[in-house]
């Protein structure tokens, strides 16, 4: 056989080949003859590397370029007779198997058989057999011993006699030949009777040289004949167990089935749970969204209530209005005398040239304003000496106007006829008006209002709302709150008290924008700390949520306002749906997982105490009765179904002894086991105690992992764990004392 033997080295990852050989090993057999690759495994190879070995093949045959060779796997004792001598004559023999024992054996026997038959075949005895001889005094104590009975003593003979009896003739015995004996041995019929009569005539010297070698001869046959008995009870044996580990397999595999069919129909009742979550979700959804349309109309409703009420308002006032100008007319002359009764000498000869004051009408008599600042209620006289502005504000009543105009009709009648009157009203400021002023400051309602207002804007819940223009100086204005009074041309300011907004138009001047981030800095520093300033431009504004709601109807409009209102609120329960959905899932799958690592633990759990329990009974067999060992496994299986979450066990169930699996026929009567060294036993159980910490600790550190107590719960988990394993260890000690 031309082949070739090699050996797989995971540290080098390269195939080298090899001279020697043992059944621990998984090597490649490379026959060049039959271009096949022979995966030849030990018997006592681990099953890993068997694994291992039918995963490198395919890479020894692309490394080594056996092209169109073909690869197949081969167990020790149960390979092919070319392979079988190739291993014996390339590395001598190996422990053989059972198997392989018996059938070795049986060939020997009939070869040496046949070998012992020819060659004695001439030599058998062909005269006709004699009358036996009966027994002499002589041999009768021999039969006795043979019996069992006390032998006498034998009787004084004198040396004549004894040599009279030793020239007496022999009766020769009647041959036995070669077929008997071997038929003897291969029945087995009269095994002792044939050792007892092959002794007894070699002592009387009847057989020959070559008689007794067949004697032995056939003695060493009997010898293996019993050998091939044995080998074939073990090997029953053997089968017998593989009987029973093939049907705990079949066992496991249909647990196996019944939990996996146990986990689908955990997850069809996971599934149908989350059908009916989301059902219920969208139901509420729809429910939600009923609300708010009936809110919205109701709304709409209120709203078109509010405008009409509002019209109906702006009539009345058009109408009071029209009554007051009519009324107004009638007391406009009285007015006017008035007026004149009370004159304008409390005011002062004009300003210095390249100065002015300002006067509010209070009355009828204009009052100098220190500090300078303009409401919208009041109407306000400034004095330039040759030029006299009088500001309307848009809320000033008829008679305030009235007087205004009249005291600066009075200023131009005492000065020269060159002085100017210029009537302004609110929002029509001049060019040349607004220069007058460094920083001019316009605030909504009458004086007295405006002042309370100043003071109380720091406390206030609600805000002002200001526009900053430069138009040859600074005019700082408070605006009614509406979405029109927002031009892109002007810098606007909310005043929120501890949060003030900056917001430019997009054709704002550069002016304007530093002015305005200016006010809104001094509003900072008198505020003191805890006042925030943001600043933005048009068409750059932050997300819905950044601002203050109430500025959004005045930037956008109350229909934008309210759609980006409605945008955020459906972004923002579709954000939370989404979130709640992924934290739903991640915690579904963090669960699963968990179920499957504490199903593994489990399973790896039981089955290591199972066979410390099999191992535990297979020990103490002479000790323990059938109804004890059927105890200790239904105890067992109590355990495990407890551990696992399952009902109680029906108590009629029968117990396999050797498994502990359940049966229906009666279990076979336990035989007594052999001997075992404590030590040993002790050694094996301190292993086995060593996986089973080993488990339990992995268990605990994956639950604190997950569950993350506090750190005195941690403390008295692991303390629970280490006097359980420290119970478990002292056990071990105990019972290897006894």
């Amino acid at each position: 056989m031309n082949a070739k033997l090699y050996l797989y080295v995971e540290d080098k990852d390269a195939f080298v080949e090899i001279t020697k050989v043992s059944s621990k090993d998984v090597v490649f057999l490379v026959d060049m003859d039959e271009q096949k690759v022979f995966v030849w495994q030990g018997k006592e190879s681990p099953r890993m590397l068997r694994y291992k070995g039918g995963m490198k093949v395919a890479t020894l045959i692309s490394t080594m370029r056996l092209y169109n060779f073909k690869s197949e796997v081969v167990t020790e004792g149960e390979e092919p007779e070319p392979i079988r001598e190739f291993m014996a004559q390339r590395f001598g023999k190996r422990d053989m198997s059972p198997a392989e024992i018996a059938r070795d054996d049986r060939l020997q026997v009939e070869a040496k058989a046949k070998a012992i038959s020819d060659k004695f075949s001439h030599r058998e005895a062909t005269a006709a057999p004699q009358k036996p001889k009966p027994p002499t005094t002589v041999d009768r104590p021999a039969l006795a011993r043979a019996e069992g009975t006390p032998a006498p003593k034998p009787e004084a003979q004198s040396p004549a006699s004894a040599a009279a009896k030793r020239a007496e003739p022999k009766e020769p015995r009647p041959p036995t030949t070669i077929q008997d004996e071997l038929r003897r041995v291969n029945l087995g019929i009269g095994r002792d009777m044939a050792a007892s009569e092959n002794i007894s005539l070699e002592k009387k010297k009847f057989l020959s040289k070559d008689e007794r070698d067949v004697v032995d001869e056939v003695r060493r046959e009997q010898s293996r004949s019993d050998n091939l008995a044995s080998v074939q009870e073990t090997k029953l044996w053997d089968e017998e167990r593989k009987r029973q580990l093939r049907e705990q397999e079949e066992a496991r595999q249909r647990e196996l089935e019944a939990e996996k069919r146990r986990t689908e129909a955990a997850e069809r009742e996971r599934l149908a749970s989350d059908k009916r979550f989301m059902e219920e979700k969208l139901r509420k959804e729809k429910e939600a969204l009923e609300r708010d349309r009936h809110e919205l109309e109701d709304k709409l409703r209120e709203e078109e209530l509010a405008r009409k009420n509002e019209q109906e308002a702006a009539e009345k006032a058009r109408e009071a209005r029209k009554k007051d100008l009519v009324e107004f007319e009638v007391r406009k002359i009285d007015l006017r005398m008035q007026i004149r009764r009370k004159g304008i000498d409390y005011i002062v000869a004009p300003p210095p040239e390249g100065s002015r004051i300002l006067y509010r009408i209070d009355k009828g008599i204009a009052v100098k304003m220190e500090p300078e600042y303009m409401t919208m209620g009041d109407v306000y006289v400034l004095d330039k000496g040759n030029r006299v502005f009088v500001w309307n504000g848009k809320l000033a009543s008829l008679d305030e106007r009235f007087f205004g105009d009249e005291i600066a009709k009075l200023l131009k009648e005492k000065r020269s006829p060159g002085t100017e009157v210029v009537s302004i009203e609110q929002a029509e400021e001049p060019a040349d008006f607004v220069a007058c002023f460094d920083s001019l400051s316009i605030l909504d309602g009458n004086y007295a209002e405006s002042i309370l207002k100043k003071e109380q804007v720091g406390a206030s819940k609600g805000f002002i709302f200001y526009r900053v223009k430069t138009e040859g100086g600074l005019l700082f204005m408070e605006m009614p709150k509406e979405h029109a009074s927002v031009t892109s041309n002007d810098s606007f300011l909310f005043d929120f008290g501890k949060d003030i907004i900056v917001w430019h138009g997009r054709d704002s001047n550069p002016e304007e924008r530093q002015r305005s981030v200016e006010i809104a800095a001094l509003f900072q520093k008198e505020r003191g700390a805890g006042v925030k300033v943001r600043v933005h431009d048009e068409g750059r504004e932050p997300g819905y949520e950044q601002f203050p709601a109430p500025v959004w109807p005045i930037l956008k409009g109350e229909e934008r306002a309210a759609e980006m209102a409605e945008a955020y609120r459906k972004a923002a329960s579709a954000l939370d749906a989404q979130r709640h959905e992924a934290a739903l899932k991640q915690q579904q799958e963090e669960e699963a997982k968990r179920l499957l690592e504490e199903k593994k633990a489990l399973d790896e759990m039981e089955r290591i105490e199972r066979e410390m329990l099999q191992k535990e009974i297979e020990r103490k067999k002479a000790e323990l009765t059938p109804q004890q060992i059927e105890a200790k496994w239904r105890d067992f299986r109590r355990k495990m179904r407890e551990r696992r979450g399952l009902p109680p066990e029906d108590e009629a169930i029968k117990i396999d002894l050797s498994t502990g699996e359940s049966i229906t026929d009666a279990p076979a009567a336990a035989e007594p086991a052999p001997e075992v060294d404590k030590a040993q036993l002790k050694k094996q159980k301190e292993k086995e105690f060593e996986q089973l910490k080993r488990i339990e600790l992995e268990m605990l550190e994956k639950r604190l992992a997950r569950e993350k107590p506090a750190a005195d719960v941690e403390a008295r988990w692991r303390a629970d764990l280490q006097a359980k394993l420290d119970g478990q260890w002292k056990d071990i000690q105990e019972e290897s004392k006894d």
